[in-house]
């Protein structure tokens, strides 16, 4: 008990200096990736690190609701268009993923099951839980996985910047919101594990704080302090995934994660290019939404360089919760085949 606790304290203590240096830096997403490489490197060098799995469901509760929080009244002015998007944004997910399945399946010789997996497009955190439950090997698709949230973190803000121009963010620490933000989070995760929604943590949380935050009976910030400590968490929980893999797996993985990562940002970019011309609104809003998979970092970065949160906010959120609703019949679908 003793020996895990500090064990717990020695991983999150690396996750947050790795995050804090590379806000030091002014890193779009610091904690996330700073906290990610900072418990890679550990995990070579033989440092012992864990992270228990309620941190997991922590991680999925605030995921929702920063997705929740990104739903306001606001939204409500964008039903002219949403309709649109929301369907191309469907179906360019739906073309990604079969074509990246097949491209996997054919050219590495993997089974249907992990090829679909591997490029899921919804939470992480979610699909390996789904993958621990079903008692699947998740290694190959916890690597793929990883590396393209981490590519798309990457490449994506950079593109991003060239069009849009980063704010100066005050940092949210009031003593009010951080305890009004993490009670209500508690709720909404303890209301999800009553209902025994698979995703529950994540998809309940964000609906019930998008409600109440779009019919403005919510009015508080998410402080900085708590935005940070779920990008750590999820940064090492990513890391720690990677790392349970053994170097010969790296190795033979490492080559369809490059290219299923490039091709993401390739194929993303080039439709959100597409819809802008047809439907005459923003590129960086639409690349953002449409970015297959890292709702939560998309959702921050589109907070960071001001584009239209709300927007991104609510494609992310009809994507997980689609995916999320059929990802268990595609698995057991596929399972034994």
């Amino acid at each position: 008990m003793i020996n895990n606790i500090l064990k717990i304290f020695l991983t999150m203590l690396i996750a947050f200096l790795g995050g804090g240096l590379a806000d030091i830096f002014n890193l779009s997403g610091a904690y996330l990736i700073g906290s990610m490489v900072f418990i890679f490197f550990s995990g070579f060098l033989k440092i012992n690190l864990f992270l228990p799995k309620y941190f997991r469901n922590l991680a999925l509760g605030f995921a929702g609701l920063t997705i929740g929080h990104s739903i306001t009244n606001e939204t409500l002015n964008l039903l002219y268009i949403l309709p649109q998007t929301i369907l191309l944004m469907i179906f360019s997910t739906i073309i990604f993923i079969l074509l990246s399945s097949f491209i996997i399946k054919i050219i590495w010789k993997t089974e249907t099951l992990i090829a679909l997996i591997s490029i899921w497009p919804g939470n992480l955190l979610l699909i390996l839980e789904i993958l621990e439950r079903r008692k699947i090997d998740k290694k190959f698709v916890s690597f793929i996985q990883s590396f393209r949230i981490f590519t798309l973190f990457l490449l994506i803000p950079s593109i991003i910047s060239l069009y849009s121009h980063q704010n100066v963010i005050e940092n949210i620490d009031y003593s009010y919101d951080l305890l009004y933000a993490t009670i209500i989070t508690l709720i909404c995760i303890l209301i999800s594990r009553k209902i025994k929604f698979l995703g529950g943590e994540m998809i309940i949380t964000a609906f019930i704080i998008g409600t109440l935050n779009s019919t403005n009976l919510l009015d508080f910030a998410i402080p900085t302090l708590l935005n940070n400590f779920f990008q750590v968490i999820l940064g090492s929980f990513i890391a720690i995934e990677i790392l349970k893999c053994d170097r010969r797996f790296l190795i033979r993985a490492l080559k369809p994660s490059i290219f299923i990562s490039l091709f993401a940002v390739a194929y993303t970019l080039f439709i959100a290019y597409i819809v802008s011309l047809i439907i005459d609104y923003s590129f960086p809003a639409l690349a953002l939404s449409f970015a297959p998979g890292g709702a939560e970092a998309m959702i921050i970065i589109s907070y960071i360089f001001s584009v239209d949160p709300s927007f991104v906010g609510i494609h992310h959120t009809v994507r997980l919760f689609i995916l999320t609703l059929f990802l268990p019949f595609i698995v057991d679908l596929f399972k034994n085949r």
